[in-house]
C-alpha cells in the first residue's frame, strides 16, 4: 500500500491511481475528451465550467462515501481526471497552450 508522506499514513488506492495516471497519459485520451467536448481554442469559458460542474456532481467522492473502497477510488480518480481537465482547459491561455502540446 501506498503513503502519503504529506499526511503520513497510508491512503488506500493510492498505488492504484497512480498507475491509472501514468497509464492514462500514454494513451490518446486528451483533457477535451474528459470534459465530452470538441478540441477547439473557440470552446465557451461557460460551456467548460457548466461541463465541469455536472461531471463533478456525478463524481465528487462526497457522493459516493457509503460506496465500497473500489468505487470510492474509481470515483475518486474520475474526479480527479475532471479536475486536471478543467483547470488545463478551463482557461483560455492555457487550453492555447495544451491544444499547441497536442499537435
Amino acid at each position: 500500500m501506498w503513503a502519503c508522506l504529506l499526511l503520513r499514513r497510508p491512503i488506500a488506492g493510492l498505488g492504484t491511481m497512480l498507475q491509472r495516471h501514468l497509464s492514462m497519459s500514454s494513451k490518446s485520451i486528451t483533457h477535451f475528451d474528459v470534459l465530452g467536448v470538441e478540441p477547439s481554442f473557440t470552446q465557451s469559458t461557460a460551456d467548460l465550467k457548466s461541463k465541469y460542474k455536472k461531471l463533478m456532481v456525478e463524481f465528487h467522492p462526497d457522493r459516493h462515501v457509503s460506496s465500497d473502497e473500489e468505487v470510492k477510488t474509481e470515483m475518486a480518480e474520475k474526479a480527479i481526471d475532471v479536475t486536471r481537465a478543467f483547470n488545463t482547459i478551463g482557461d483560455p491561455l492555457s487550453r492555447a497552450l495544451y491544444l499547441l502540446e497536442l499537435r
